[in-house]
């Protein structure tokens, strides 16, 4: 009766926020941000991993050669692989609280703990991923490499 009384509409919050100029917009580029992280986080974790893995292909070959299993190998690979994307991961929740507490006031900053633990496992989570790229060329160490097949 009131909005009819004053000739006006009265919306939910969710419907007043949709009608603001402009949020819509900032949604999808909000939405579009969070999927490109998760999409580009296996990649840039992958190729460290595939570079680091290739640097120690030498050091695999010699492990091979003195007798270690594959199985371990790729043990021991995953668990460096988490601890550096869990490590990072973490340092970067580190760094985003921080620029939020600098921020303050001066920009419009939310950052609710439930959305942080989910993106931090959700980011985790595709960056061991990308680690499993890696994971085929450690198994494939050759031994005969450092026993001097190759020369």
């Amino acid at each position: 009766t009131l909005d009819a009384r004053h000739s006006t509409t009265t919306l939910t919050k969710e419907k007043a926020y949709e009608a603001a100029p402009g949020y819509t917009g900032e949604r999808v580029t909000m939405t579009s941000i969070q999927v490109f992280l998760y999409l580009i986080a296996p990649l840039v974790v992958g190729a460290f991993f595939s570079v680091w893995t290739v640097q120690r292909q030498p050091e695999l070959a010699l492990l091979r050669a003195l007798g270690a299993s594959r199985r371990r190998l790729l043990a021991h690979t995953v668990l460096q692989a988490a601890l550096v994307v869990v490590l990072g991961t973490a340092a970067g929740a580190v760094l985003a609280g921080a620029v939020g507490l600098l921020v303050g006031e001066q920009v419009p900053f939310s950052l609710p703990a439930a959305t942080l633990a989910a993106t931090m496992c959700t980011v985790a989570a595709v960056g061991l991923a990308g680690t499993a790229l890696t994971l085929r060329r450690v198994t494939r160490a050759d031994p005969l490499t450092m026993l001097g097949a190759n020369r």
